[in-house]
């Protein structure tokens, strides 16, 4: 039962409910989301929280880096013909390659490692608390304005109440 400014209402139990009640518990503190995951949903490996597998292999790299190149020739071989179709579509795939190819490589030439346990961990608590509170805006108003203005998500999340207008929850 949820109840603030206007009258008490229920919501079905979602992760992001539980996240909220972890962070109102213990007002000021800072979570690493991958903590508030392994408090609701389990502990993650984490074994994995280094970074993850390679966005792609040398292999594939290789294969993108020869499929650039000929698409170019093929470029430069439409525009010769003045082939506008062909051209406009051959721009259009060595953009999709060459973005490709920019997110999986970084600094360096260093292939780039695919989202952690960690980002994936950011990502899906923050997405979890903001529907959380959209589904308590649907109700109050007020709670959902208040909770939007205290609580934050990110790598780390807390709940930091003015210290003037501190709530005491019955969670």
């Amino acid at each position: 039962m949820i109840r603030y400014k206007a009258p008490a209402f229920r919501l079905k139990d979602r992760a992001g409910l539980r996240y909220l009640a972890l962070l109102l518990n213990d007002p000021g503190r800072d979570f690493l989301a991958i903590d508030l995951v392994a408090d609701v949903k389990g502990s993650p490996d984490r074994a994995a929280l280094g970074g993850g597998e390679p966005y792609f292999d040398e292999e594939a790299r290789r294969a993108y880096t020869q499929r650039l190149r000929d698409l170019r020739a093929a470029l430069e071989e439409a525009e010769a013909f003045n082939d506008l179709g062909r051209a406009s579509e051959t721009r259009a795939e060595i953009e999709l390659v060459s973005d490709e190819l920019r997110r999986g490589i970084g600094l360096g030439g260093r292939l780039r490692a695919s989202g952690s346990l960690l980002e994936r961990a950011r990502v899906n608590v923050t997405r979890a608390i903001k529907a959380a509170l959209g589904a308590v805006a649907e109700h109050d108003v007020a709670l959902g304005h208040y909770l939007a203005a205290t609580i934050k998500t990110g790598a780390f999340c807390s709940y930091s109440p003015d210290p003037r207008d501190a709530l005491a929850w019955e969670l």
